[in-house]
């Protein structure tokens, strides 16, 4: 490095560069290249090193160069596709750009390049609807110099080492390294006998008796070794005994599903089949292509693969989550899931009821392949599944009552099944708020004074936060309480118990009901057998064992197992 910076030679930088990339100091190769700024070697050397900060460096660089192929070029590697249409469309090719921005996703760009292609008067190309799209490379390294094989010292390297050493030391140096290689030739041979050993000593024994039990007479009888054929008096040797044949094992993967009556462990063995069958015997699952990311996930995190030697296929090695048993590692933990609701309920608690029912819509997702530790984790996940239902049923509720064209009766009645399910106190305010509101807007008087009621009942009416709240309430129900009639007849009755129809978003008795096996969504009976709104996953009315969580089969395991590759 010292003497390249000495000559300052672009040849000399370049031969530098392309030992140290042999040797795997990819630092040294970055300030080499830096030095013949060679930009596009350096962006294909961050691209390898999973450098993507300092990818974006050079692109802002190539930008400055007004250099368009290595714009292009980095943007391809950052899997940046803005900036690919970006590049497309100063280079003067609008066509190209519309199709990218089309086969990619990004609608909004593609709709205005479509409008100036239009105005131009320029043909609108179709897109591909099979089209692949262009993703960047995944970096077998991030940081850090790539690791060498560390050799032992040869005698090559200690006569190097010692270029002034006398004759007799050299020799010396031969003697010690002919020696201990010949010591561990011995070593090896006489492990490889001791090893051996116990299997043929038996037979070995055999022949030994065999050879001593000959008799005097015909050893004299042999003569010069004679030998006339006549065969007909010899007995047949005995039959060699059978060698020592070691069972088969079996496999690591069949270990896990015979050993195991999760479905994560099953998806993690490769074996979909058995892991599908499992959640369908549980829980009811018959929409299995809505789990296909989570099976590759649990699967790819079960088997990593590391790069081994050049031209080499790739090392599989199983992670375990324990020893004895032997189990597989599941990647879908409970905080995951906690962290997932903790997320909807935030968005539920913003008025944002599509995220809260995509977020949710991943929880019931997710909780089949998480492994409780626990009965309190178990029962925390069954927790989980309640918030689920009745927060996305409530998200349904509040989507349904916006459509276009629905009578104020149906309107007011969606409102008001949005207090009858079991959210967060806080929450529940939320819903009972707009519920009176609603119904003293359409001076349904009676219904705002139940519901006003219900508001200064609840246990978190006097804290500083709701004290808006609690007076709007009051003043509510005092003059509802003057009034007293309702104008809109909505076929409310809150005195009758009933439960709420997932489907069709109605009243409904508890006693009709079709059950969801897995999230405990109630349907009419007709509709036993379909799959519905909620979950999206079971089929409804079906009797099944409920959800598996924990191991039934090895109850000892625990999900705070130590991990083992």
């Amino acid at each position: 490095m010292e003497s390249a910076a000495q000559l300052r030679e672009n040849e000399v930088w370049w031969q530098l560069a392309e030992e140290a990339l042999r040797q795997g100091n990819h630092e040294m190769v970055e300030m080499a290249y830096q030095q013949t700024k060679s930009f596009d070697r350096l962006s294909f050397l961050y691209v390898i090193t999973g450098n993507t900060a300092k990818l974006q460096k050079m692109l802002r660089i190539a930008d400055l160069r007004q250099d368009t192929m290595s714009r292009f070029h980095n943007a391809l590697f950052l899997g940046d596709v803005e900036a690919r249409v970006q590049v497309l469309l100063d280079v003067d090719q609008p066509t190209l750009a519309y199709l990218t921005a089309a086969t990619h996703g990004l609608d909004d760009v593609a709709a205005q390049i479509r409008a100036s292609l239009e105005e131009q008067g320029l043909a609108v190309p179709a897109v591909n609807a099979n089209a692949s799209l262009l993703c960047p490379p995944v970096a077998v390294l991030q940081e850090g110099s790539w690791p060498l094989l560390e050799l032992p010292r040869s005698l090559c390297d200690k006569i190097m080492e010692e270029e002034q050493q006398p004759a007799d030391d050299l020799q010396d140096a031969f003697k010690e390294v002919e020696a201990a290689a010949e010591e561990a030739q011995q070593a090896q041979q006489a492990q490889q006998a001791q090893q051996a050993q116990p299997r043929w000593e038996a037979e070995e024994a055999v022949e030994e008796a065999e050879e001593i039990s000959v008799s005097d007479e015909e050893s004299e009888d042999a003569g010069a070794w004679s030998d006339d054929l006549d065969l007909g008096d010899e007995d047949l040797p005995a039959e060699p005994a059978a060698a020592l044949v070691p069972s088969p094992r079996p496999s690591l993967f069949s270990q896990w599903c015979e050993r195991s009556s999760l479905c994560a462990d099953h998806a993690a063995a490769g074996d979909i089949a058995t892991a599908a069958a499992l959640l369908n015997r549980q829980i009811g699952v018959v929409v299995h292509t809505a789990l296909l990311p989570l099976y590759r996930r649990v699967f790819a995190a079960a088997q990593p693969l590391f790069v081994g030697f050049p031209g080499m296929p790739a090392l599989a090695t199983p992670v375990q989550r324990s020893v004895q048993p032997t189990l597989p590692f599941t990647p879908v933990t409970l905080g995951e899931v906690t962290a997932l609701v903790k997320k909807s309920l935030k968005a539920f608690q913003g008025a944002k009821f599509e995220a809260c029912s995509a977020g949710f819509l991943e929880t019931f997702r997710s909780v089949p392949f998480v492994l409780a530790g626990s009965k309190q984790d178990e029962a925390l996940l069954h927790q989980y599944l309640d918030l689920a239902r009745e927060y996305s049923l409530t998200a349904a509720l509040d989507t349904a009552k916006h459509q276009a064209g629905l009578p104020a009766e149906r309107v007011l009645l969606l409102t008001y099944l949005m207090t009858h399910t079991r959210l967060q106190t806080a929450h529940l305010l939320l819903t009972l708020h707009v519920a009176m509101v609603a119904a003293f807007k359409a001076e349904n008087f009676i219904d705002a004074a139940l519901f006003a009621t219900q508001i200064l009942n609840n246990s978190e009416i006097g804290s500083p936060k709701n004290a808006s709240l609690a007076q709007k309430a009051r003043k509510v129900l005092a003059k509802s309480e003057k009034e007293g009639r309702n104008r809109v007849e909505t076929g409310y009755t809150p005195d009758s118990p009933f439960v709420i129809e997932c489907e069709e978003l109605v009243p409904m008795k508890k006693e009709a009901a079709a059950v969801c096996p897995y999230c405990g969504a109630m349907y009419r009976g007709e509709k036993k057998g379909k799959v519905w709104c909620i979950c999206k996953l079971a089929q409804v009315g079906v009797d099944t064992v409920g959800l598996v969580c924990t191991n039934s089969l090895l109850l000892s395991v625990s999900s705070t197992s130590r991990f083992h590759g």
